[in-house]
């Protein structure tokens, strides 16, 4: 059958299980990871499970932080991993659609982590060699010329 609280909203119908019910309750484990909550937290309100719980602050355009466990928050050191959760959060409210037609396939997901992932690190990799190039500018003659013509 499945364990409440992870189980698509068509499962608690039907005894039969499907592939975008699986996407589901991955959907709720990454809930889980960004949150630090479980499926069905006390804190919540009565009647109130994780999707319910994040999917009405995320459409009443809270921002992430009103979501997110406050530890992860203040790890996050730049934008870019900021926007990482950000994307990852999102793709899990996806995934925990209520109609099993507009949740993505697992492939997609997949495809989607790794994207997220591979994404940020070349933003980072930018970041690094810019900084890289302006530390070298600050060393030369024309410090000021330079480095406003780098950050331009």
């Amino acid at each position: 059958m499945g364990t409440i609280g992870y189980m698509s909203p068509e499962t608690a119908f039907t005894p039969r299980r499907s592939k975008e019910s699986d996407v589901y309750s991955y959907g709720v484990v990454l809930l889980e990871l960004i949150t630090r909550k479980m499926a069905l937290d006390p804190s919540f309100p009565e009647n109130t499970d994780i999707v319910n719980w994040v999917s009405s602050a995320v459409n009443n355009d809270y921002e992430i932080e009103a979501v997110c466990d406050p530890n992860l928050m203040s790890e996050l050191m730049s934008s870019v991993e900021m926007e990482e959760v950000r994307k990852v959060l999102l793709l899990a409210v996806r995934c925990t659609a209520k109609e099993a037609g507009e949740r993505p396939p697992m492939r997609n997901v997949v495809k989607e982590l790794i994207d997220i992932k591979s994404n940020s690190g070349d933003l980072q990799k930018q970041r690094k060699s810019r900084r890289r190039r302006i530390k070298h500018i600050m060393t030369g003659s024309n410090q000021r010329k330079r480095l406003l013509y780098w950050l331009n």
